[in-house]
């Protein structure tokens, strides 16, 4: 929770899952719905980040010579979250305005966050909706999605079915999924599943124009900021 006198105070869950694992025999695939559990589920600790390998930035002199200032600062803050690399990483950070008084104001719109840095490496783990909820009176929401190879990789030729269960372009499916689990669930969590705001930066606002385009992910989403 926010500690401010400020801002009014917000409730977080950590590391929800929205899909099955994508291991195994999900390697690849589209991802699934999530699997159940049996009692409560603490929500308390962020889930894994999906594999990936950032550049070289030990040297900083060597590596702003690739770089700029900025995207050099920006990494060194992403290498704080990405110790804990699983392919069991598809999941999701819930921020929601007004603790212990939810009914007060919601059900509340929600805004889902696509987060960039590449498609190579992420995660939604270092964007801290805290503020934004409690300012704007919103639910945001965090996730994180296949990268590189393991979300993108294309394993069918180009002339197959576009419905091809190895079509590539995971990380689309992902994010859809994350979209339909937000509708199939808000309400639970005090948020309106017919005010729903897809966003993100960077090559996350690409992969936003992308869902918007996709045939599969027709319906998960409400309106794009």
């Amino acid at each position: 929770e926010l500690n401010s006198q400020h801002l009014d105070p917000v409730e977080v869950f950590r590391g929800i899952p929205y899909a099955a694992p994508p291991v195994g025999d999900l390697r690849f695939r589209p991802p699934q719905p999530p699997l159940g559990w049996k009692g409560i589920k603490r929500a308390d600790a962020y889930g894994q980040v999906c594999p990936q390998k950032l550049p070289d930035i030990r040297n900083q002199t060597l590596a702003l010579q690739d770089m700029p200032q900025g995207r050099y600062n920006q990494l060194v803050k992403l290498f704080k979250f990405v110790g804990n690399q699983s392919e069991d990483c598809l999941f999701l950070n819930l921020y929601i305005p007004g603790s212990g008084a939810r009914g007060l104001e919601a059900p509340y719109a929600v805004i889902v966050y696509v987060h960039g840095e590449s498609f190579e490496w992420g995660t939604g783990n270092i964007y801290d909706g805290s503020v934004l909820a409690s300012a704007g009176h919103v639910i945001v929401i965090t996730l994180n999605y296949r990268l590189g190879i393991l979300g993108f990789l294309r394993t069918k030729p180009i002339t197959e079915s576009a419905d091809s269960v190895m079509s590539g372009n995971l990380a689309l499916h992902d994010i859809a999924l994350a979209l339909t689990w937000v509708r199939e669930n808000i309400g639970a969590f005090g948020g309106d599943p017919t005010r729903v705001t897809l966003m993100g930066h960077d090559t996350g606002a690409a992969l936003v124009n992308y869902i918007l385009l996709a045939p599969f992910a027709k319906g998960t989403y409400v309106s794009n900021g």
